[in-house]
């Protein structure tokens, strides 16, 4: 009767804990571009908020008529919209600034010695491209971090 009542008394708790668990926001955004006014981009971004601190901001890259994504890590400023995006191995960075419905900022290269302007637009995404683009942000992350 006493283990009976100890978890009636946790139940609760348990169950508020699990279903905030469920309830994390998840943001995810396509942005469409250039780098140069010349290089057309495409950038995906997932903003979560697991846990009511700071968002974790995940992103991905590539240039129009390549196949192979960038994987970003990415610092984000939320109360200046300002992000900072290395990408994978340091082969350059973004500096971006959100502005309304667009990013805008710099490329920069590693040595600094280029800086080169980006403007991307957002997109509007479906359930199905959400999810197609998660999947390759995910499968990204896990071929360049897994142990």
């Amino acid at each position: 009767m006493k283990r009976l009542f100890l978890f009636l008394a946790f139940l609760p708790f348990f169950a508020t804990s699990l279903s905030a668990q469920n309830e994390f926001t998840i943001e995810q955004s396509l942005y469409e571009g250039t780098i140069d006014g010349e290089y057309n981009i495409t950038l995906f971004l997932s903003v979560e908020d697991p846990c009511g601190g700071n968002p974790y901001t995940a992103g991905m890259y590539k240039y129009k008529d390549d196949e192979e994504w960038i994987e970003l890590s990415i610092s984000f400023n939320e109360e200046e919209e300002r992000y900072c995006m290395a990408e994978y191995l340091f082969t350059g960075v973004l500096i971006l600034k959100k502005e309304n419905s667009s990013l805008n900022g710099r490329w920069i290269s590693p040595d600094a010695e280029r800086q080169i302007p980006v403007k991307l637009r957002k997109k509007t995404l479906s359930a199905s491209e959400k999810e197609s683009y998660t999947e390759i942000l995910n499968n990204l992350f896990y071929n360049h971090n897994d142990c």
